[in-house]
């Protein structure tokens, strides 16, 4: 009776140790999904901030042409303001209009604004 009673008390020690071993081995399985699903979880993270990053990127330089769009705004309304034959300057502080701001029936005959004071007319 001694001997089926040990030998009992060993399969049971046998039993708990091979249930302790799939235990550990589930644990390591659900840890290794755990991390998959970080892994996935971190790289969408990341994805999303650069794509945040871009969009933040590309509202600042809409912001930009929007100001840039404005200040041209500004100035055509303000050269639309000057009285015709008008000085200009640029600033509407006098001054003659430059060549290629005047319009084609103030340029040269030829569609092209005359040349600089003192140059030599092309061809001579």
């Amino acid at each position: 009776m001694a001997v089926l009673f040990v030998v009992a008390i060993q399969r049971l020690q046998e039993q708990n140790q091979s249930l302790r071993q799939l235990e550990q081995r589930l644990q390591v399985l659900e840890n290794a999904r755990a991390l998959e699903r970080t892994n996935a979880l971190e790289q969408q993270l990341r994805a999303t901030v650069e794509r945040v990053h871009g969009l933040e990127d590309d509202q600042g330089r809409v912001a930009d042409l929007a100001r840039a769009q404005q200040q041209l705004a500004d100035q055509v309304q303000r050269l639309q303001s000057l009285p015709p034959g008008g000085s200009f300057d640029g600033l509407g502080l006098g001054g003659e209009i430059p060549p290629g701001l005047r319009t084609p029936s103030a340029r040269s005959p030829a569609g092209r604004p005359p040349p600089p004071s003192g140059a030599a007319p092309p061809g001579a």
